[in-house]
């Protein structure tokens, strides 16, 4: 059976002594095995192989309850052998070819992928940059790209956080005051400074008011601040604060301008325009409407002041105390 198997040229099993037991040779049958191998085989106590004339010979010893009783020796043609490598490389070949194909495939896949998702940041990164903040990049994994998308989104929530409450600020206090107060260099403390003030004050507002609903009266003076105020961002004054129905506006603080004195007055002149229009008879109460305006300018202390937990950027001063009562 042993010699009808593709390759093998030869079959012999031999007793303790080399003598030929079975054997694919029928001449060798009863014959003591004299040929070198042969009796290496028969005398070795291991696996013996050997090369020679083309061909592969192996030599076994076979035991039986640790008792040796024979040895069996094959022989095999180099071409079975070399067929069989043969036929081993092209499997492997074929594994590795099949291997880096589908590397370069998944390889392909992952860049694709994480290209779109880096795409995606890079233009949320370029709308941010262009002062848009209401992008949101949706995150497709929840590998490390992922987690990157969800500090990129977190960051642009804080960005408008943060513009929100900037803006806020703004229309509370001065937007310069908002902009040092958010990037945290506002400090108790002061400094002199001369700066022209400017102050406005309604006449006669409080017998006015009782004339009227007090929504119409809210109604009124929010339209006579926001003349103000426009006037005031116009010409670059700082609105100091309203007191009542009045209002006081410095100029020179907290910037530096060289030509303070020239925008407060130009600012009080076209508040004069304004209150001329705002003077004339009021849909909602059928009177005039008289504003009282000053300018001062004098050395002030300028800077904040309160407490660390609340505090306003403000002017004081006898300049101050002047132009109220001018």
């Amino acid at each position: 059976e042993a010699s009808r198997v593709s390759g093998v040229v030869s079959v012999h099993i031999l007793d303790p002594r080399g003598r030929v037991l079975s054997t694919s040779h029928p001449a060798m049958l009863g014959q003591v095995d004299t040929s070198p191998f042969g009796q290496r085989a028969v005398q070795a106590a291991g696996l013996v192989i050997e090369e020679s004339g083309g061909r592969h010979e192996i030599g076994a010893p076979v035991w039986v309850e640790g008792r040796r009783v024979g040895t069996v020796r094959l022989g095999f043609s180099d071409e079975t052998i070399t067929g069989a490598l043969v036929t081993l490389r092209r499997r492997v070949w074929l594994a590795v070819a099949l291997a880096l194909t589908v590397t370069l495939l998944a390889t392909g896949l992952i860049q694709q992928w994480l290209g779109r998702s880096l795409r995606a940041l890079a233009e949320a990164a370029r709308a941010i940059g262009s002062g848009d903040l209401a992008v949101h990049v949706t995150p497709r994994t929840r590998d490390e790209v992922g987690e990157l998308v969800g500090v990129f989104n977190r960051m642009v929530q804080g960005l408008r956080e943060r513009e929100f409450l900037q803006r806020s600020f703004g229309r509370f206090i001065n937007p310069e005051v908002a902009r040092r107060a958010m990037a945290g260099e506002l400090h108790l403390g002061g400094e002199l400074r001369t700066v022209p003030a400017l102050v406005g004050d309604m006449r006669d507002f409080t017998p006015l008011a009782e004339q009227v609903t007090p929504a119409e009266a809210v109604k009124i003076l929010n339209e006579y601040f926001s003349g103000v105020v426009r006037i005031l961002l116009k010409h670059g004054g700082n609105l100091d604060k309203f007191v009542g129905d009045g209002f006081m506006a410095v100029f020179g603080a907290p910037l530096d301008q060289p030509d303070h004195a020239a925008r407060a007055l130009a600012a009080g002149v076209e508040m004069v325009s304004f209150f001329a229009h705002l003077n004339a008879r009021h849909p909602l109460t059928g009177e005039s409407l008289r504003v009282g305006l000053a300018a001062h300018s004098g050395t002030v202390l300028a800077g904040t002041i309160g407490s660390a937990d609340r505090m306003e950027y403000t002017c004081i001063g006898d300049a101050i105390n002047t132009v109220w009562r001018i």
